[in-house]
């Protein structure tokens, strides 16, 4: 399966961050401790909206029925790696000249 990550908006992070508290009643049910049911609820949230997968996932509670715990924490590493090369990257437009300013 071939897994395609698309960059997320400040709305769309905002809405991970809204709705991985729902998700940790069953995680805590199932013996995960606080910190590692946070972290698994925020990494699937923030997938949800990241992922594009086909079908499309229902939402953040079907990637962990999907994806291991393994593949989702790996998901998030590799989003994270190309989103820091993706800021570190620097775009520059054409050089502008100054007013009065001729070439040559």
């Amino acid at each position: 399966m071939k897994i395609v990550m698309r960059p997320m908006s400040a709305r769309e992070q905002l809405e991970a961050e809204r709705r991985y508290p729902a998700l940790l009643p069953g995680l805590l049910e199932r013996g995960l401790s606080q910190a590692d049911a946070v972290a698994v609820a925020y990494n699937a949230a923030f997938l949800y909206g990241a992922l594009e997968l086909t079908p499309p996932p229902a939402g953040p509670e079907e990637l962990l029925e999907r994806f291991s715990l393994g593949q989702i924490a790996r998901l998030c590493e590799e989003y994270e790696a190309a989103r820091g090369a993706l800021e570190a990257l620097e775009v520059k437009g054409p050089g502008r000249r100054r007013k009065n300013e001729h070439p040559g």
